[in-house]
């Protein structure tokens, strides 16, 4: 059995991806740049992980506000400003969690596994979900890793490394749940164990090459199976 259960915050502990879109917009006015994205655009960049990241690559394509060279203070507003907002949608109920997420982390605590949750985005929106959980559930979670703890984002391996390192496990005793191709990458680069949990039903399994197994519900997922 794993020693760990390592949850992605996006898609797999709660449903985000509407929040975070309203969020950025929220941000942008706040930062005073008349933008605004769309579903179809928001689509586009959230395969790439993290606001902030999400920010530089949509500039880099469109162009910089005011062509301006260092752009390190417009994304630290517009991030800035888009965690008061996401936070603000959390509580206003525009984020829920996810169908058998809490039970997910019942069943893992009950068995003694440690949990931590990854998020793309800062800690503290994850910290933020997390709160949906209500207090029991949430205090069972003993570590939360965001973007800006780590030097790179998904693909790569270092948030759930990083999880690891302060859950004190052995990344091979460590089992992710993840609903991206980018984020399941990550966890096999990692050298643990992944089940891809796509929030499209019917998901085609090659698309998460290493991936022990693919399922379309929390509920399939037994973490003392693995």
């Amino acid at each position: 059995m794993a020693d760990a259960l390592i949850l992605d915050c996006d898609g797999v502990l709660a449903i985000t991806e509407p929040a975070h879109l309203g969020a950025a917009n929220a941000a942008f006015e706040a930062a005073g740049l008349e933008l605004r994205w769309d579903e179809a655009m928001f689509a586009r960049l959230v395969q790439t992980a993290g606001m902030r990241a999400q920010c530089a690559a949509y500039f880099s394509r469109f162009g910089w506000p005011g062509g301006e060279a260092d752009n390190t203070d417009l994304l630290d507003r517009i991030e800035t400003a888009h965690l008061k907002a996401f936070r603000e949608a959390v509580r206003g109920g525009q984020v829920v969690l996810r169908e058998g997420a809490a039970d997910l982390v019942e069943a893992a605590a009950s068995a003694g596994q440690k949990i931590a949750v990854c998020s793309d985005d800062h800690a503290d929106a994850a910290m933020a979900c997390l709160s949906l959980l209500g207090l029991q559930r949430a205090s069972q979670v003993s570590v939360m890793v965001g973007r800006s703890d780590v030097s790179r984002g998904k693909p790569e391996p270092d948030l759930y490394l990083e999880a690891a390192s302060r859950l004190a496990a052995s990344p091979a005793a460590c089992l992710v749940v993840d609903d991206t191709a980018s984020g399941c990458a990550a966890g096999v680069k990692a050298g643990m164990q992944v089940i891809a949990a796509p929030l499209v039903a019917g998901a085609n399994a090659q698309a998460f090459p290493g991936a022990k197994s693919c399922v379309s519900a929390l509920d399939a997922i037994d973490p003392t199976a693995y």
